[in-house]
């Protein structure tokens, strides 16, 4: 649980409430009956340098929308995004396509500590691309970057998604942790 340095409704945590805070987390009851705050949004701006058409590096404005949650809403979300990214990798390994995603994963490395990161992904498509190119076994390669993909999911979608990666269906979410959650998704 990392002491998030940003302005909410509620302070930030002592190191001393950390035990407690720990404690609340992982009580269902207590999370199921929790009445989470707004969410705070605001538009940052940073200016990250860009090669123009010229290839002459120059800072370019750039505006990113980021939303916060209160700090202890914060935590919460923390521990149950864990609980579901283990039923997330279940899932996608259960339907087959395990090796195929890898956007937003942490898959063990084999060649360094840690998890995979881009580059690693890179290189696994660009060795099987490399094993596996023939005459008669041609292949197309497709990159991209969908601007704006997080603001415009939508929130009913999500909702129906994440069930069904966690198994359960609208009658048995209720009244458990990941019902009160779900409630703070605006729709």
């Amino acid at each position: 649980m990392v002491n998030k340095g940003y302005i909410h409704l509620d302070a930030p945590f002592t190191p001393k409430q950390k035990l407690w805070l720990y404690s609340y987390i992982i009580n269902k009851d207590a999370i199921t009956h929790h009445a989470f705050l707004p969410l705070i949004r605001r538009t940052v701006k940073t200016y990250p340098f860009k090669r123009n058409k010229e290839g002459i590096r120059k800072k370019v404005k750039k505006k990113r929308k980021l939303t916060f949650a209160s700090h202890i809403d914060a935590a919460i979300f923390a521990y149950y995004a864990e609980k579901l990214q283990a039923d997330y990798e279940n899932y996608i390994k259960g339907i087959g396509i395990g090796d195929v995603v890898t956007a937003y994963r942490k898959v063990k490395s084999e060649s360094h500590k840690g998890n995979k990161c881009n580059i690693d992904f890179a290189y696994d498509v660009f060795s099987y691309i490399k094993e596996n190119l023939t005459e008669e076994n041609p292949m197309d390669v497709v990159t991209f970057d969908i601007k704006g993909f997080f603001d415009n999911l939508n929130p009913r979608i999500l909702k129906e998604k994440w069930k069904k990666v966690i198994g359960k269906n609208i009658w048995t979410m209720m009244n458990t942790p990941y019902s009160s959650m779900l409630r703070t998704i605006p729709t």
